[in-house]
């Protein structure tokens, strides 16, 4: 018999871009599966008590959310451990505050409150598409959402902001140089670079990276750890 994943995770062993306190108590709240990845979300009930201290334990977080005021990208959220992530948008309604996931220089997530106009804007990495019945596209984004479309015009690593209240497309960037990047793994998290150039290294299994410009400091990043945030300047708020 397959025994049922357990609902709480050990603080030890909990991700180290997780911002908690490691020796507090021996548990902490497993996010349900998600669209996000449990290195770069995090359960909405650990936001609440660990970061924002806009609740003291498990019961309070379930008496917030059942009066319905956690938005997450615009949404009612109800479940304590639902995970919220990378560039998702967390609103608390009884104190009017707007926040953004992000990462700090250390590469842990953090939150930076934002302008309301931000709110349904979720930039998001096109990873992957596949041809459908019908000739459409499906483009498979970064936080397991997809949607359909007749043109061919997004690539692997794109980024799209995504209007998550008309549940489309809002604007696309593509990766190239010139564009503003938000660096999403390694030292340089958080940093916001210009593309400078491309490079590729490895003989039989190529590893590709883009050559980044930030103050006047030159990067090497892993592409897989880049999103595109703008062109001139960033689209949204993330410094």
């Amino acid at each position: 018999m397959a025994h049922k994943k357990s609902r709480h995770l050990s603080r030890i062993a909990a991700p180290k871009s997780w911002p908690i306190k490691r020796k507090q108590t021996k548990w902490i709240a497993r996010p349900d599966p998600g669209a996000q990845k449990l290195a770069t979300g995090m359960p909405v009930s650990v936001f609440l008590t660990e970061i924002l201290g806009f609740a003291r334990n498990k019961a309070e977080v379930k008496k917030v959310l059942n009066q319905k005021l956690i938005f997450v990208n615009g949404k009612i959220v109800k479940e304590p451990n639902f995970i919220v992530g990378l560039f998702d948008t967390l609103r608390i309604l009884k104190y009017n505050k707007l926040y953004r996931v992000l990462l700090n220089h250390k590469g842990r997530l953090m939150l930076k409150e934002i302008p309301v106009s931000e709110e349904f804007v979720i930039p998001l990495r096109v990873e992957g598409k596949t041809t459908i019945k019908g000739g459409k596209t499906q483009v498979n984004l970064s936080n397991g959402w997809n949607f359909l479309t007749d043109k061919d015009t997004y690539k692997v690593t794109d980024v799209i902001f995504f209007d998550s209240r008309e549940k489309k497309p809002a604007k696309h960037l593509k990766l190239e140089k010139g564009s503003l990047v938000y660096i999403t793994g390694g030292s340089h998290s958080g940093k916001v670079s210009e593309i400078k150039d491309f490079v590729q290294e490895g003989i039989l299994r190529k590893k590709k990276f883009v050559v980044a410009k930030h103050n006047d400091q030159r990067l090497k990043i892993p592409i897989k750890d880049v999103f595109v945030i703008g062109v001139d300047k960033p689209e949204i708020q993330v410094q």
